[in-house]
């Protein structure tokens, strides 16, 4: 049935498959019957595999538009960090000895 190795989209679809099945085969339905899941509890259980799956499906959404916006935030950060660097050599150039600015500016050493 399931392993971790299978998305969220396979088992849902594997618990969908166990739910109707049950429903809707007699000789399932009336075993399972003898273990108190009846129609009432398998709709029970139809309504919250419902749910899960609009939370789901929500969730993949949330993390596409999170990976978009890591897209886009690596795509500026480089533009800017092209302009710092750029920046940063005129100000070593301009201040060429000046021990007071390379310090307080920290013109060299590692970037953070």
């Amino acid at each position: 049935m399931y392993s971790s190795r299978n998305s969220i989209a396979d088992f849902m679809q594997a618990a969908l498959t166990l739910i109707e099945n049950a429903g809707s085969d007699p000789v399932i339905a009336a075993i399972l019957a003898g273990f108190g899941y009846d129609r009432g509890r398998l709709a029970g259980g139809r309504r919250l595999w419902t749910e899960a799956d609009v939370l789901a499906k929500k969730q993949s959404a949330d993390y596409a538009g999170q990976h978009g916006g890591t897209q886009e935030f690596d795509k500026v950060w480089t533009s800017a960090n092209a302009t710092y660097i750029k920046t940063l050599k005129v100000a070593r150039v301009a201040f060429g000895e000046e021990a007071t600015a390379i310090s307080s500016l920290k013109l060299y050493g590692p970037r953070k």
